[in-house]
């Protein structure tokens, strides 16, 4: 079961740390209305991947796999945190949030 919650976390933080990393003029305008620097962006575009990565592989090492999901979890508590403090729309916090169930499920099931 946790292969299935893996094959959904791992697509979403890869393709949303490379986009963090390549930041496009899109990028950056959401994270500056986030108040996230380049640098704190890129920070969080690395971290998404390597523990992208770090999921895949907790499928096969366990530990490792739960150490990526409460990294991931912990930057998801961080979005939900910061849409709330700028009064983002109830559907744009939201995302977040599914994210965070999706790594709950997958952690649960290792």
């Amino acid at each position: 079961m946790n292969f299935l919650f893996a094959a959904i976390a791992i697509p979403i933080f890869g393709v949303h740390g490379v986009a963090q990393l390549t930041a496009g003029p899109g990028i950056h305008r959401h994270a500056d209305r986030l108040g996230v620097s380049a640098s704190g962006l890129r920070f969080i575009g690395r971290l998404e991947l390597v523990c992208a990565a770090g999921t895949a592989i907790g499928l096969a090492v366990t530990p490792v796999g739960a150490v990526a999901a409460v990294i991931l979890l912990l930057l998801m508590a961080g979005a939900v945190a910061t849409h709330v403090l700028i009064q983002d729309p109830p559907a744009v916090t939201l995302r977040p949030m599914v994210v965070a169930a999706v790594l709950t499920a997958y952690l649960i099931t290792l």
